[in-house]
């Protein structure tokens, strides 16, 4: 290994290459010089001394630079006005001092009037009374709606009424014309169904929890949102924060829903038409009716009667 490192050196060393040659015999070692001991070597003669010759510099004269003549701006003075003098006043004879007259006690300041604060308009539940006064508008067109539907309704139920009092009611001629009409065979006429009212303070509700299809329960006859709140047990109630008097709930069902003079609508009973009840929600302007199990949260300010509470 150490013999391969020596011949990688001598390989790459020009010198160590040549001398490898002459030590292999392949180049010839070159003539040695013969040394006279005793003998002085020649010395090289020194060189001779160079002149140089001296270089004179020419000179050099700077160029004139002449200055452009700068010439000044007339300043012209501004005329200065003499400041008339006021003649000295002549002195006049002192005139003897008065009596000091007494201070006259100081007047006690009236007091401030306050300034009659701007009129300041009537607000419902953070709304102005512009706003106020379009959702009355807007109620007065749905009361308007549900009394036409109660009208029809009313109007349908005594046709139905009047119908069923014909039937009754024997054919013309007696019994015995009913009997030649009928073949010998009098049947028994059923009676018609009573039909009850739907609205209004006198009526009566099938209470009772039931089961919907889809396994939700209810309250009353009808499934709607209102009957499945009553069925979990949450509280009908109006937020009268928010409420603006304008009477649509009385006008739906005036069991469940009361409206004071002067006061905020309310609820009057937890039971009721839960068709009529959910109608009352839906057709609110300001959407103040409400099933809640944390009735807490929306304060009173009147009662039925009206009287302010807190």
């Amino acid at each position: 290994m150490l013999r391969s490192m020596v011949g990688k050196v001598v390989r790459r060393t020009p010198g160590l290459r040549r001398v490898h040659r002459m030590v292999r015999g392949e180049e010839p070692a070159p003539a040695a010089d013969p040394i006279t001991f005793g003998a002085e070597r020649p010395v090289a003669p020194a060189p001779a001394p160079v002149e140089v010759a001296p270089v004179e510099a020419a000179p050099v004269e700077p160029a004139p630079v002449e200055a452009a003549p700068v010439e000044e701006a007339p300043v012209e003075e501004a005329p200065v006005e003499a400041t008339p003098t006021p003649a000295a006043k002549k002195k006049s004879a002192p005139k003897k001092k008065a009596a000091p007259k007494k201070k006259a006690a100081a007047a006690k300041p009236a007091p401030a009037t306050p300034e009659p604060a701007a009129e300041v308009r009537q607000t419902e539940g953070g709304r102005d009374a512009d706003e106020v006064e379009r959702l009355r508008e807007e109620a007065e067109r749905k009361k308007a709606e549900i009394r036409a539907r109660k009208e029809a309704e009313a109007a349908e139920k005594a046709a139905e009424k009047a119908a069923a009092e014909a039937r009754k009611k024997p054919a013309a001629g007696g019994i015995a014309a009913l009997i030649a009409k009928t073949g010998g065979a009098i049947e028994a006429v059923a009676p018609a169904p009573e039909v009850r009212a739907t609205s209004g303070i006198d009526f009566e509700v099938e209470g009772g929890v039931q089961t919907a299809a889809d396994g939700a329960e209810y309250w009353g006859p009808v499934d709607n949102d209102s009957s499945r709140a009553k069925a979990r047990g949450d509280t009908l109630i109006i937020d009268q924060w928010e409420c603006i008097n304008c009477g649509t709930c009385v006008e739906n069902t005036d069991h469940v829903f009361g409206l004071p003079d002067d006061a905020k609508a309310v609820v009057l009973a937890q039971e009721g038409p839960m068709d009529l009840i959910q109608d009352a929600i839906d057709a609110c302007p300001v959407t103040c009716i409400h099933w809640t199990d944390d009735p807490a949260r929306f304060e009173q300010l009147n009662d039925a009667e009206g009287n302010p509470l807190g």
